[in-house]
């Protein structure tokens, strides 16, 4: 009587064990694919986002320089390009929230179209 029993909470055990395994596996598949449609929005999204004039971009052999455009001397204080310096950078760094923003929703959008196409495969 007392080897059923054993043999019975082994099985429970393992069907448990199975249960959860299944269950990870199906959580590691779900991030790995959302991960994947996040990289393709952002590589797409960058393509085709506006860099506006004096914006830094990555020269030949990973250099990188800055487009800025002449602006004469103000006769008060001296003042420099408006797209060149800090606040060039400053204004990449404000692109980068509302740009993860957009890519995030984009992610989310095509999981939502693939949704049903990726059902029918399962």
């Amino acid at each position: 009587h007392e080897f059923e029993y054993a043999e019975a909470a082994s099985e429970i055990k393992d069907r448990s064990t199975w249960e959860f395994y299944t269950v990870l596996k199906d959580y590691l598949l779900y991030a790995l694919f959302f991960s994947a449609l996040y990289a393709l929005s952002f590589a797409g999204l960058r393509r085709y986002q506006r860099r506006p004039l004096g914006r830094l971009r990555g020269g030949a052999g990973g250099s990188v320089s800055v487009q800025t455009s002449p602006v004469p001397a103000s006769p008060i204080g001296g003042a420099s390009a408006p797209d060149s310096g800090p606040d060039l950078l400053a204004a990449a760094e404000d692109d980068t929230f509302p740009f993860s923003l957009c890519v995030l929703s984009v992610a989310v959008s095509l999981g939502a179209v693939l949704l049903v196409p990726l059902t029918m495969l399962d």
